[in-house]
Formats: structure tokens, sequence, C-alpha cells
């Protein structure tokens, strides 16, 4: 390790981590919804207009 440089990651590692995360995604937000839906729980949305 050099000075400066906490840790030291070779390219291709972070490059599939990437892709990982990325395939992953979809299966995390169905996971989400169907989670949602088993325990019932409501989700609100409020719009909040900022005066400029």
């Amino acid at each position: 390790m050099t000075r400066g440089n906490y840790s030291s990651i070779p390219v291709t590692w972070g490059a599939a981590g990437a892709v990982a995360v990325i395939a992953l995604a979809p299966w995390l937000a169905a996971l989400g919804v169907i989670a949602g839906i088993v325990t019932r729980c409501t989700v609100e949305v409020e719009k909040v207009r900022e005066r400029i």
C-alpha cells in the first residue's frame, strides 16, 4: 500500500460488482413490492409545491 491509498481493488472486481448490482436491482424492487403487499403496508406520496 502506497502513501495516500487506503485500499486497492482490481478494476475487474469493481466491474463485476457493478454488474451484480445492476442485475439484482429488479429482483430487489420486486422483493420490496411483495414484502409491502404481504405486510399490507401503505405508501403515501405528498407533493409539496415550493414557492420561488
